[in-house]
């Protein structure tokens, strides 16, 4: 990597952040066709769900690393475990904040939840970048990464709504 280059998230960092986006967003697209959940319940959900899929992942990614290298792990690797997955939670960050606007009353649950999910697509659009970006990619194969990676967000959205 060039000097004068910004730091760019490491491939974890990316994985997690990606699959945490793709995640949230098809639990949005889940509770939102259920017109009982609220937006506020659709922001518990959220913030609920990557929790416990970030533990699962931690869990699992310690338990790899313990028949890897045949002994417990350390304390200092089980954080650096839970930190590379922390972007899946985070990744629900922002679709819960704007949940929990919407349950406030600043606009309807159904546009809450709308937001909620099309801005899960716009990160998918930038996770493509930074991942088109650290490959190096030219900027048409940048552009081609991230709408690749807005598509399958769409996708999600779409199915839901020929599913319900």
């Amino acid at each position: 990597m060039r000097a004068d280059r910004p730091e760019m998230p490491h491939f974890a960092d990316i994985a997690s952040g990606i699959y945490g986006t793709i995640l949230v967003t098809a639990v949005l697209a889940v509770t939102a066709a259920d017109e009982e959940v609220s937006a506020l319940s659709g922001a518990l959900i959220v913030a609920v769900t990557a929790l416990v899929f970030w533990l699962a992942h931690t869990y699992a990614n310690l338990l790899a690393l313990r028949l890897k290298q045949h002994a417990r792990p350390s304390w200092a690797q089980a954080r650096h475990l839970a930190g590379e997955e922390w972007p899946l939670v985070e990744a629900g960050i922002v679709p819960a904040a704007v949940l929990l606007i919407g349950a406030a009353g600043l606009y309807s649950r159904n546009a809450a939840f709308a937001v909620a999910m099309w801005l899960g697509v716009v990160a998918l659009f930038v996770w493509g970048l930074v991942y088109a970006r650290m490959e190096e990619a030219s900027l048409p194969g940048m552009l081609l990464a991230a709408f690749a990676n807005a598509a399958l967000g769409m996708v999600i959205i779409l199915l839901e709504a020929v599913i319900h």
